[in-house]
């Protein structure tokens, strides 16, 4: 049964949101949030110390763990946390594939990268807005954290400033530490150096975005790569490879309807140009049907590189880490014999978010420049480092930044390789991108779907997500023609997709975290050697892409519900006819949205998805209703499609050992309680949802 807390005003659930019970056993929810409504100030008087900042936090959590030291707010926190040693020992339960239970309790009982901060705090979403069960827009008018000006600018995706961004603030000198042990600095810099207790090092931005300090913390990165791969020990027993090498540009909430060479394909015409994917298309495989199996950051990352679903890999929702025993597409390259590198965004290793992502939590992955999760799209920072964490701060546009790191990897390699490069636009704050790169987008000519009401307002967050695309898409082309004056471009196989798309004011919702063809397309375009110029019918989910990938390049796939279709690419034939989608945790704006826990399935002609209490929620026949405003679950005449449609998701959801549980009881069985909460506390604040520990 559903239950309602005062702190969320007493709403029901509507349409498919069905709140995660809180529980009372361990937790008393008055000290919980009076504890979470103090982070703030906690995580400010921290940041004051930024030396001491991580050897504190280590030092609380373990008295915490141990019942004992520390003040009032502290013990009320370490009632939450209490629970984690307990849980871990309790796996051994829980939907897998195959070997379903066992494999699933081992992913329990590994229990994972611990959680050694939880104070990167984050404002909650304003109000909640959703849909109803009929598929309906609704609106309630929740309370929020902000107001007026400020609570509108949220809502439509913009930042808080108007006005240009300070640069990040930078500490006076930086470290050795371990990019002295691998690097030589030029002779040029001279600059002093302060060794700090966190042992990171921090390069003063000078110049612009493409020049300065991050060219000459690339310089450094480059040949700590090179200096580390000369001395690491490569697999025993690979032998010589010789390619193809593999780049993947993964761009952040990119809905697959917003690119050039989809012209009018399923009725979803768009004026957005991206010329330079066009041509990538033009010579290879261009999937119209990119779909991402669950429509958010973590679980569909963790997807992509694994080949499972979120309930086989256990990230089911954001800021959970991914288990570094799982099997990747990193992992099986790097073992092949691959030079392996990751750029820019992971979002797969837990809290806190703004951090180095170590190498045991980024299986396979060698050279490093990125952040497990950050959205600050211009002035920024990043961490360069195999082995221990260099922090690099860069002013400018972070894209261009991220392409001058990959085109510094790129340069450097000598034996077959594989890059990813995770482009944090076209996510929003939209009004990140520069002036200089809105050009080309008139107000007066935008319009908005038909599908998207407040067409007055979202023009111009849909310019500005147009703009971020266009981008993004020149972006491409540098490394494109990076590759192609590296003379590496015809062994090379290059995919460019999403993690998920972006419902951007589509039935009055935002961001993701539901089925409608917004959030869950997303663009797939693969190029390279062994893969024709076609537009394969049917589906490629993110899920297919590892065993797929790795099929193109004549290695065994991995995986357990993605299927590797290198076959079906190579000779342009008809792809997956469907593919499992859903959401296995509502958390953040879903939530606040209304959003619950759904599962449902999509191909090239219907859309179905069915609520967690069992209620058929929507289904679409996307090719006479393209834009999917004819929502046909509660329409009697069409009964019979509908019972159609949900027996053939329940005989999807038995083929994967998916066992649609409330999120409450798959966070439990995948033993993820300690975790869920610790991500509530740090992100959510006093709106923190909290599940009873054991």
């Amino acid at each position: 049964m559903e239950r309602r807390h005062p702190a969320d005003g007493g709403r029901p659930g509507a349409g498919p949101v069905r709140a995660v019970q809180r529980g009372h056993a361990d937790v008393r929810v008055g000290q919980v949030r009076a504890a979470a409504r103090a982070l703030p100030e906690h995580a400010q008087r921290q940041d004051r110390l930024p030396g001491r900042r991580d050897a504190d936090q280590r030092r609380r959590h373990q008295r915490l763990r141990q019942g004992r030291g520390g003040d009032v707010r502290h013990q009320q926190r370490g009632r939450v946390l209490a629970g984690r040693s307990r849980q871990r020992g309790q796996g051994g339960r829980g939907p897998a594939a195959g070997a379903g239970r066992a494999e699933t309790g081992a992913l329990a009982d590994e229990r994972r990268i611990p959680v050694r901060d939880l104070v990167d705090h984050r404002e909650p979403g304003e109000g909640r807005q959703g849909v109803r069960g009929d598929g309906r827009r609704r609106h309630a008018g929740g309370a929020g954290r902000e107001g007026g000006a400020a609570a509108e600018r949220r809502r439509l995706g913009l930042r808080r400033d108007q006005g240009q961004r300070a640069a990040p603030a930078v500490p006076a000198g930086r470290t050795r530490r371990a990019v002295a042990e691998d690097a030589r600095r030029p002779a040029a810099g001279g600059r002093g150096e302060r060794r700090s207790d966190r042992g990171e090092a921090a390069a003063r931005p000078v110049g612009g975005a493409r020049t300065g300090a991050h060219r000459h913390a690339t310089a450094h990165a480059g040949r700590l790569r090179r200096r580390g791969e000369e001395r690491r020990d490569r697999p025993a027993g690979v032998p010589g490879v010789t390619g193809p090498n593999l780049v993947v540009l993964l761009a952040d909430q990119w809905r697959g309807q917003d690119q050039g060479w989809l012209g009018g394909a399923r009725g979803r015409a768009s004026q957005v140009r991206t010329p330079h994917l066009d041509r990538l298309a033009a010579g290879g495989a261009a999937i119209a049907g990119g779909c991402a199996s669950s429509p958010v950051c973590g679980p569909s990352r963790g997807s992509l590189l694994t080949g499972r679903l979120p309930h086989q890999h256990g990230v089911v929702a954001n800021d959970l880490p991914l288990s570094p025993r799982l099997e990747t597409l990193g992992t099986a390259l790097y073992g092949a014999g691959y030079r392996t590198g990751w750029i820019g965004k992971w979002h797969l290793a837990g809290l806190p978010r703004d951090k180095w992502v170590p190498p045991a939590a980024r299986p396979g992955i060698e050279h490093w420049a990125g952040v497990d999760c950050s959205h600050d799209h211009v002035d920024g920072h990043y961490y360069v480092g195999e082995e221990s964490p260099a922090r690099v701060d860069f002013v400018g546009y972070e894209p261009e930044v991220q392409t001058d790191l990959a085109m510094e990897f790129l340069a450097g390699q000598d034996a077959p390789f594989f890059l990813t490069v995770c482009y944090n636009p076209p996510h929003d704050p939209y009004d990140s991108v520069p002036e200089r790169l809105r050009t080309g987008y008139p107000l007066e000519r935008m319009t908005v779907p038909p599908n998207t009401p407040g067409s007055d307002e979202r023009r111009e967050v849909q310019r500005l997500y147009w703009s971020a695309i266009t981008a993004v898409d020149a972006q491409i082309g540098r490394i494109l023609a990076e590759l192609d004056r590296l003379g590496l471009r015809e062994n090379t196989i290059v995919v460019v997709t999403s993690d998920h798309g972006d419902m951007l004011g589509a039935h009055g919702l935002r961001a993701k975290q539901s089925p409608y063809a917004e959030a869950v397309r997303v663009p797939m375009v693969i190029s390279g050697p062994g893969v024709p110029a076609c537009r394969p019918a049917g589906l490629l989910g993110l899920v297919d892409l590892a065993p797929t990938l790795l099929g193109l390049l004549g290695l065994p796939p991995i995986g357990v519900y993605g299927r590797d279709l290198s076959d079906r690419l190579r000779s342009g034939a008809s792809l997956r006819t469907e593919l499992l989608i859903g959401n296995w945790v509502s958390f953040d704006n879903g939530y606040d949205q209304g959003i619950g826990e759904w599962r449902g399935f999509v191909t090239d002609e219907l859309t179905y998805a069915r609520t967690v209490d069992g209620r058929p929620w929507l289904l679409f026949d996307d090719r006479a209703d393209p834009w999917q405003m004819d929502n046909l679950a509660g329409d009697a005449a069409s009964a019979g499609r509908v019972a159609a449609a949900d027996d053939r998701l329940s005989a999807l959801l038995t083929e994967s050992g998916d066992r649609f549980w409330p999120a409450d009881r798959l966070l439990t069985e995948l033993g993820l309680v300690d975790d869920w909460n610790a991500r509530e506390i740090a992100l959510r604040g006093d709106r923190a949802r909290l599940l009873p520990t054991r």
